[in-house]
């Protein structure tokens, strides 16, 4: 699960848009309009419940339903129909949530990763400013405090958090610490903004410009994971000669390429996008939001990335390499609209 998750978030999003398009391609036909809508609203939610900050999908999902709406019956209707879409969409990720919790385990998953998240920011302040105060910790979570103090700054790397948050100082106290971080996690960042934002910004660039291949998993092949849960899924472990293949000839002798790095398609998905914008069709501004909801999505890391694998941003590949091929299949469209 550790990739599925992502590849099936990029593609819920296409998948979604790929319905808001061919809706307005067909807004003349109620019932098909609709049928393409609610299939939208499907695979927007599926992309919202995939991944936590998949929420800022819906409303760029939304802007997309309202455009055509907009261009064919004007701005009353379009307000209804982007009202409309976030309505059903909201309910569909709640409810399904909501049935998800009926199987899901009691384990506190969420609040633990926002708590790594908030060590691995204070260690990363800590490797630039060692003599930084961590006042409430000291006085609310001692032990936390003095393991951060100790191992922080040599174990911090924007890689990832788990170097830090997996040793036994720090993780045996993760859930008791919960508030005490939470609360020196905001008094450094409202005291030392640049240095919160500096230590963001080195994590950020790491995952976009992949730039530690040999630190920062860019790809991986076969079946494998720990053997309990690989058991309980009735799983096996595969390495074969299929993957071997993958490795040798297509995966490792790509790797520090354009084909595995993500400014190339933030490049093609940010022409695209000028470009859809510049011509204005309704399906042009479907496949604009779509890339605005990829970008949103991305942007959202410089928050809350934990790691500097490829999968994370895999969605702003997705969606540019499909923006090109809609705009290639039109493209007099463009030259002509360049001689006009």
């Amino acid at each position: 699960s550790i990739v599925w998750k992502d590849v099936l978030f990029a593609y819920a999003l296409l998948a979604a848009f790929a319905f808001v398009a061919h809706a307005a391609a067909r807004w003349n036909s109620h019932k098909l309009r609709l049928a393409l809508l609610a299939g939208a609203a499907i695979f927007t939610s599926l992309a919202v419940l995939t991944r936590q900050n998949g929420a800022l999908v819906l409303p760029c999902a939304a802007v997309g339903v309202a455009a055509p709406a907009w261009l064919a019956q004007g701005p009353r209707k379009a307000i209804a129909y982007g009202l409309g879409f976030l309505t059903v969409g909201g309910a569909l990720c709640l409810g399904a949530n909501a049935l998800l919790q009926l199987r899901a385990s009691k384990a506190l998953g969420p609040i633990e990763q926002i708590e790594d998240l908030q060590l691995w920011d204070i260690a990363g302040m800590l490797k630039q400013r060692p003599d930084l105060a961590l006042t409430v910790l000291e006085r609310d979570a001692p032990k936390v405090a003095q393991a951060l103090r100790e191992n922080g700054p040599k174990l911090y790397t924007p890689a990832m958090h788990d170097p830090l948050t997996n040793i036994p100082a720090i993780h045996s106290r993760v859930i008791p610490s919960v508030i005490p971080v939470r609360r020196q996690w905001l008094t450094l960042v409202l005291a030392h903004p640049i240095l919160y934002l500096s230590v963001r910004a080195r994590d950020f660039s790491w995952l976009l410009f992949n730039g530690h291949p040999d630190k920062c998993l860019t790809y991986t092949v076969g079946v494998m994971g720990p053997k309990a849960e690989m058991k309980l899924l009735g799983l096996s472990y595969r390495y074969d000669a299929r993957d071997a293949w993958l490795v040798d000839n297509y995966g490792n002798p790509l790797i520090g390429t354009p084909v595995f790095w993500h400014p190339t398609f933030a490049l093609i998905g940010i022409v695209a996008f000028i470009m859809l914008l510049w011509r204005r069709k309704p399906t042009d501004i479907v496949i604009a939001a779509m890339l605005a909801a990829a970008a949103l999505y991305a942007a959202s890391y410089f928050v809350i990335g934990i790691a500097c694998q490829y999968r994370y941003l895999l969605a702003v590949d997705t969606s540019a390499l499909a923006a090109l091929l809609y705009t290639s299949m039109d493209w007099r469209a463009f030259r002509q609209l360049s001689h006009a």
